[in-house]
């Protein structure tokens, strides 16, 4: 089976079905998804963990998985393992510039006292003489979590109320059209995050006149005509 197959399924089994037909991931599915990705010895399951961590941001879940650590212990095998690939998962959705869950700062502060700067190593040590080449780890979350995602999830109640938070396909127009640099001042912006006098008058400089070019209706229809030949 292709990995892209296997990732799809993955995908399916974090949804459940609403009342009124539509689906949606559910935060329970995920746990029990990285629950049996933890307890299978097939390493090509073993690395799409950081995918299936991914889920709980682009679906504006937080990264509670208080089940998983009370199940087998936070000094076991498995419980290290979540840790570490928790820790990567976090470091690779910032290189991304994918949307992080609330609250992750401390998280991600707590568990690089304890392991270090993972993302920055070369091969991600698991125990019992098991490793993953961080490349590959890479590799395998650039390359799918677009794919993952491709069918966008119905994010909780609470997130589909906050105007903050935005969904994957939005970040990946935004890098289509501006460097990073400037998408990050947009992404602040809309989080209402405060902006240093340097980069307000970069914002307002650069940055605003493209949004208003953008929003120009006349642009709009003549890219629409453009498109539809």
């Amino acid at each position: 089976m292709r990995t892209e197959d296997i990732i799809k399924g993955l995908l399916n089994l974090t949804r459940i079905s609403t009342q009124n037909g539509e689906e949606q991931i559910e935060e329970a599915k995920i746990i029990d998804v990285l629950d049996a990705l933890l307890a299978s010895d097939d390493l090509a399951l073993t690395e799409l963990i950081p995918i299936l961590l991914s889920l709980f941001a682009q679906s504006g879940f937080s990264m509670d998985l208080t089940p998983l650590f009370d199940k087998y212990g936070i000094g076991s095998q498995q419980g290290e393992t979540l840790q570490k690939f928790l820790l990567i998962t976090l470091s690779m959705l910032k290189e991304e510039n994918l949307p992080l869950p609330a609250d992750c700062s401390k998280q991600e502060t707590l568990l690089k006292k304890r392991w270090g700067d993972l993302a920055s190593t070369d091969i991600l040590e698991l125990g019992d003489g098991i490793s993953l080449q961080m490349n590959r780890l890479r590799e395998v979350f650039r390359r799918y979590t677009s794919q993952l995602h491709a069918v966008q999830p119905i994010r909780s109640k609470e997130a589909q109320g906050d105007s903050t938070s935005s969904p994957p396909r939005f970040h990946r127009q935004l890098r289509l059209l501006f460097p990073a640099k400037q998408e990050e001042l947009i992404l602040k912006k809309l989080k209402g995050d405060p902006l240093t006098k340097t980069e307000r008058e970069y914002y307002s400089r650069v940055v605003k006149k493209k949004l208003k070019m953008l929003a120009d209706k006349n642009l709009q229809e003549l890219a629409a005509r453009l498109i539809a030949r």
